[in-house]
Parts: structure tokens; sequence; C-alpha cells
């Protein structure tokens, strides 16, 4: 039962996840071609973030499970590939939302910034 839990939790949170990405990648395109003006939504956000510490989690119970085998070093390779499997994506999810966050908030006050150049500049006294 549990299982299944984790199972239709992760299916979700990946699709928020591969959604999450669908629209933010056009915050990574040139500049002729951003739309800054749409907003990217919070539930999207909190997703890919769950998503992210959701595989954590899944780190987590991996090595609770098999903590007697690691104590033993008895483990193998495929248990260090599976956790890293799992670590390495879920950090990068962490810092990619917050990166891109960053990115977001400097592109829109470049944005704002050139507006008002240009606003500047067309002004009539």
């Amino acid at each position: 039962m549990i299982a299944r839990i984790c199972i239709v939790l992760m299916i979700i949170l990946s699709i928020i996840n591969i959604f999450y990405h669908i629209k933010t990648f056009r915050f990574y395109r040139r500049e002729e071609k951003r739309n800054l003006d749409k907003k990217v939504s919070k539930m999207l956000v909190i997703g890919t973030l769950c998503f992210s510490a959701f595989l954590l989690f899944l780190v987590g119970v991996s090595l609770y499970n098999n903590a007697d085998k690691y104590w033993a070093n008895n483990y193998s390779g495929e248990d260090i590939f599976f956790l890293s499997f799992l670590i390495f994506p879920a950090f990068l999810g962490f810092l990619e939302v917050s990166l891109l966050k960053k990115r977001i908030k400097r592109l829109k006050t470049e944005h704002d910034t050139k507006g008002e150049i240009n606003d500047i500049g067309n002004e009539i006294f």
C-alpha cells in the first residue's frame, strides 16, 4: 500500500516537474523571444521543490532500510549508483529553482530599466 502511494506521488510530482520545466523554458531564450509578462505558477515551483524533496526522502528511506549492509561494508556498486542517481537530481532541482528565481528577478529589473530609459528619450516636455 505504501509503495503504491509512493509510486503515485512520484508520478504526480514528476508530471508537475515536467510542466515546470516547460513553462520556465522561456526564461532561457534569447532576449527577443523572452516573455517576462507571464509569471511562473507557485504550484509548479512548490511541486518542483516537493519532487526534489521526495527524491531526498527516497534516499533516506534507502539508507535506513539498508543501514545494516552499509555498516558491514557489504554494499554493491549498484547501491551507490542508485543513491547518487537520486541525490544528484534532487540537489540540482533545488539549485535550479533558486537560480531561476534569481534570474527571473534580474531579467525583470533589466527589462524595466531598459523600458524606463527608452521612455526618457521619448518624453515630450
